[in-house]
């Protein structure tokens, strides 16, 4: 991001606290960085010099350092810190193509993620997230653990809540398959009558 922390900079570096705050300074003299103004946190003065950085890496060193960027948040502020989850989520999503252990971590997080975007009335958010954890499953054709037939239905219902509703039924259809697959017809059926109840008028429910 461009905000940082440069506990995470030193314990990525594995420089002394000294050899880290001397580069810290040589940064904000040359105005590549500055502070926010909240202690011990530093930002890019521009996102575009954030871009720059991020332009001379290679794809496979990026997906390396996100990986290792979520080693260290996890290390810091531990797995389930509710303040830095998306991150977590993020940087681990970032790392799965080349590491099984974090496309694990990854679907967990994003999961846990998409429940607190939820609680919060943020569904576009949520839904995105079920969406990126879903999509790692199914590149690595491995569930990791998750129930995935609920977190299709917790995608369709937060298509339905933004008034998605052909994205919601393609999500809850998925849900159904998954139930049906493992002779679960009662979870089946209750997602089914979640998914209809709530806000939906009569008229739009006759259609589905």
């Amino acid at each position: 991001g461009r905000n940082f922390d440069p506990g995470v900079t030193q314990a990525l570096s594995g420089h002394d606290d000294a050899t880290t705050l001397g580069l810290i300074e040589e940064a904000l003299r040359a105005r590549v960085i500055d502070e926010t103004g909240r202690a011990g946190e530093y930002r890019f003065t521009h996102a575009l010099m954030q871009e720059t950085l991020l332009g001379e890496l290679s794809a496979a060193r990026q997906v390396l350092l996100h990986g290792q960027i979520a080693e260290v948040f996890e290390a810091l502020y531990g797995a389930d810190d509710r303040d830095h989850l998306a991150a977590l989520a993020n940087h681990y999503a970032e790392s799965a193509v080349l590491n099984h252990e974090h496309a694990q971590k990854a679907v967990h997080h994003l999961r846990l993620a998409a429940e607190q975007s939820m609680a919060a009335l943020g569904y576009d958010d949520a839904a995105k997230l079920y969406e990126r954890c879903l999509g790692i499953i199914e590149q690595a054709r491995d569930p990791f653990g998750e129930d995935e037939a609920a977190l299709w239905a917790a995608l369709a219902i937060c298509r339905k809540v933004l008034g998605e509703l052909a994205t919601g039924r393609t999500a809850l259809e998925r849900a159904l398959a998954v139930f049906a697959e493992r002779g679960d017809a009662r979870s089946g059926a209750r997602v089914w009558v979640d998914f209809i109840e709530g806000d939906i008028d009569a008229a739009t429910r006759e259609n589905l």
